[in-house]
């Protein structure tokens, strides 16, 4: 069964940090730059082809761990549009050495769009409440404004 990579095309794991994939990196600015020239979708496509730039499964993202209640699942299903706009998956993860049955919002297959302003000043508060490198959130963010410009052709 493939994996589902959750962390943005252009960023890798190495030692357990979040950073740059110089390959993607190069790929993404690509991309843009292209589109931005006037070139469509699949002559980007082709592009990326021909160089060989695939989108890794095999990727890991850092995550924040915490224990709720039946409560504070409803009120987090509320604020994170399920079932509509997010769905809940389960997951079991090993932390210290014991494994732990997890539970993530993912969004849904349909449109990717940006966040609101407000939605994403809350995520951000959490990345640096927990020393998270925002420069993950950042990168999400972009892939939804751009997802949403390539979306209207």
């Amino acid at each position: 069964m493939a994996k589902n990579r959750t962390i943005p095309f252009g960023y890798c794991m190495k030692n357990g940090e979040i950073t740059t994939d110089p390959k993607e990196v190069y790929a993404v600015v690509t991309i843009f730059n292209e589109y931005l020239n006037g070139k469509s979708l699949v002559e980007i496509a082709k592009l990326m082809e021909t160089e060989k730039i695939r989108y890794s499964e095999d990727s890991e993202h850092p995550v924040l761990i915490w224990e709720i209640d039946g409560r504070d699942e409803h009120s987090l299903d509320r604020y994170e549009g399920f079932p509509n706009l997010y769905r809940k998956e389960l997951f079991d993860i090993e932390v210290n050495s014991e494994m732990k049955e997890c539970m993530a919002y993912l969004m849904n297959k349909g449109q990717i769009s940006p966040p609101t302003s407000y939605y994403n000043n809350v995520i951000k508060q959490g990345y640096e409440a927990n020393g998270m490198d925002t420069s993950y959130l950042r990168a999400a963010l972009e892939r939804s404004v751009c997802s949403q410009h390539f979306d209207d052709e």
